[in-house]
């Protein structure tokens, strides 16, 4: 999804805002976990391009299991024409390709937390 983006913290989450090139604005929540860190200032200039990519990532694959549900919803079982099922099949491998864009990103985000941060006591 194309777009500026911007992030807003709250509590253990980030809502990503991805204002698309007609205007419309998607908003998506990324859960952080329970753990919390105590970081230097400028972490977050660091990791906000990643939840912002974690966002887009997170709102094209909504989209691509919406595709997918409706070719399901239209086409029970395996009776679709041809045309559909290689979109069918290049909506799942897209769909692929996100996921591993989306655990390259988490690592990427975690790794600067590890890096820079220290894991606050409970």
């Amino acid at each position: 999804m194309a777009g500026a983006g911007s992030v807003a913290y709250h509590g253990h989450s980030a809502t990503v805002q991805i204002k698309g090139p007609n205007g419309q604005v998607h908003n998506v929540n990324i859960p952080f976990g329970k753990q919390q860190y105590s970081c230097p200032a400028g972490t977050n200039d660091k990791t906000e391009p990643l939840l912002i990519r974690m966002g887009r990532i997170k709102l094209t694959l909504k989209s691509v299991d919406a595709e997918l549900n409706r070719i399901d919803k239209k086409y029970p079982g395996s009776h679709a024409p041809r045309k559909v099922v290689l979109r069918y099949n290049a909506d799942i491998r897209r769909g692929r390709r996100l996921v591993k864009a989306a655990n390259a990103t988490t690592d990427a985000y975690n790794a600067i937390l590890d890096h820079d941060c220290t894991r606050a006591s409970r």
